[in-house]
């Protein structure tokens, strides 16, 4: 019988956007699939949808086994880990440089004129 793999909705600010090929690669390579809507943002344009797809990174969050935040923690990013913890969900964050790699809720830096609320 093959193992089922964790979902994980991926959280990333907009100023880390360019980071979303090689956090999506690192989902992968941790055996789990990952959910994050940005991917697409290629194919339509955002300004003209940000409430679709503030819409369907809340759908992720809730259909996500857990919800991973990569970078700097922005006020959209905080409302998603509110989110994802009042789902249950269990939250991991990773810094993106310079190297990726996990830390804990005390070692996350918050992007400029933001802090934790």
């Amino acid at each position: 019988m093959v193992e089922m793999r964790k979902v994980v909705a991926i959280g990333l600010s907009r100023k880390n956007f360019s980071h979303r090929i090689d956090v999506t690669r690192f989902v992968i390579s941790q055996s789990a699939i990952p959910l994050y809507p940005g991917i697409t943002r290629d194919w339509y344009n955002i300004e003209t949808k940000k409430a679709e797809l503030k819409d369907s990174i809340e759908d992720f969050i809730k259909r996500a086994d857990e919800f991973w935040v990569f970078g700097m923690l922005s006020e959209e990013l905080q409302a998603n880990v509110k989110l994802a913890k009042r789902l249950g969900k269990p939250v991991r964050y990773f810094e993106l440089e310079p190297k990726l790699r996990e830390i804990d809720e005390n070692e996350i830096r918050f992007e400029e004129g933001f802090s934790r609320k």
